[in-house]
């Protein structure tokens, strides 16, 4: 019975290490399918209990955007900031890139496009150094499509797809 018990615990402790992926491991495997796939990055921050981090990944992921956005980008989930009780949700080291892409205290979401390097070539600031996160405000929706533009191979009926998603309400 011993025996089982810790071949159970052992199982739960190889399969707790494995679900938490390192930063550094996570964006190493996705800088080089984004060079070998010819795209970029888009590196979002979130918690478990960020109702607007949800939001963002649903209209990611709905149906009508998230064939657009996964043919431009390698899109790359990173948990940070959870509450003790959730802290094995975290990927180890995210909250370290997160401060060096001056996202600490930003809010969530957060999210930055880079290149197949790692570079930053947008952020999620509007042009006050406010965090648009998920973008809800016209103004803030029109921020990220123009980030999202400059960064990607979308074509302008593409773009007003991922629009029309980010201004809908559900």
């Amino acid at each position: 019975m011993k025996l089982i018990t810790a071949f159970f615990i052992s199982l739960f402790f190889i399969f707790q290490i494995q679900a938490q992926d390192s930063a550094e491991t996570i964006m190493n495997k996705a800088m080089q399918k984004a060079k070998k796939e010819k795209k970029n990055i888009l590196l979002k921050y979130g918690a478990s209990w960020c109702t607007w981090c949800k939001k963002m990944d649903q209209k990611i992921k709905s149906p009508t955007c998230k064939d657009l956005f996964e043919k431009n980008y390698v899109i790359v989930n990173l948990t940070v900031f959870e509450p003790s009780r959730n802290k094995h949700l975290e990927n180890p080291g995210a909250s370290d890139l997160l401060e060096k892409q001056n996202g600490k205290t930003a809010g969530l979401p957060f999210w930055v496009i880079l290149d197949s390097k790692g570079k930053v070539l947008e952020d999620c600031f509007n042009s006050s150094n406010q965090n648009l996160g998920c973008p809800k405000a016209p103004s803030e929706i029109q921020q990220f499509i123009d980030k999202i533009k400059r960064t990607s191979k979308l074509s302008q009926k593409e773009l007003e797809i991922i629009t029309a998603e980010f201004k809908s309400r559900h």
